[in-house]
């Protein structure tokens, strides 16, 4: 039998543009992606790809809407025989722009991946978690920019053979000004709740456990 290979994706749509003093630039829409794949005798990759809309722009003294939030938590699963690989990807959705209003917030983006597979087991069990906030609104005619959105990232896998865990989180870059505040470039960090980044072999395999986060760049202002 051939390996199995599921990939599942999402992509909210931005929120409308609005113009006006007074008004506002509609908030992005809601993102929620999950995939699962089984194999009693091959190799199975699983992905999940989940990107919250942004918010619309503000033109004419309207302020920009708000990027939405996307949060994950076990998206992906699978049992394989031989090699299971799991991914799970959340991006937040930027701010909306205003001109000479008060530009939109940023969205924050979470992602905790577990995954017990010491009851089937597999020659090796690679996970990766991956959390991106969004970034933050620009700001133009006197506008700030607005700071970029948070990424928090967890993953704790255990397997009875080798484990391979990964997590990543990235600020969201901060919003750019025209003849206003830049903003600033979003936190990162490695652990969401009671999970934090770790792996378990239950039978002495080989364990990598990596985490990675990196804060968001600061806006540019002119």
């Amino acid at each position: 039998f051939a390996p199995v290979n599921v990939t599942a994706t999402a992509e909210a749509g931005s929120g409308g543009q609005s113009s006006g003093v007074g008004q506002s630039g509609g908030a992005g829409g809601i993102a929620s992606a999950s995939a699962s794949g089984f194999s009693v005798d091959n190799s199975v990759t699983v992905s999940a790809i989940q990107t919250a809309g942004n918010g619309g722009d503000g033109v004419a003294g309207a302020d920009g809407g708000d990027g939405m939030d996307s949060i994950m938590v076990d998206a992906v699963s699978g049992s394989a025989t031989l090699f299971l690989t799991l991914t799970q990807t959340t991006v937040a959705g930027a701010g909306g722009a205003s001109d000479g209003g008060i530009a939109g917030t940023a969205g924050n983006a979470s992602s905790s991946l577990t995954e017990d597979n010491s009851a089937t087991g597999s020659v090796s069990l690679r996970g990766s978690s991956i959390a991106t906030g969004g970034v933050g609104g620009a700001g133009n005619a006197g506008s700030d920019g607005t700071a970029g959105g948070q990424a928090a990232a967890a993953i704790d896998l255990v397997d009875i053979d080798n484990v391979f865990a990964t997590g990543t989180a990235t600020g969201g870059a901060g919003g750019w000004s025209e003849n206003g505040n830049a903003g600033a470039g979003g936190s990162a960090s490695l652990g969401v709740g009671l999970t934090g980044i770790s792996g378990i072999s239950t039978n002495g395999g080989i364990v990598t456990v990596t985490g990675n986060a990196t804060g968001g760049w600061g806006g540019s202002a002119t």
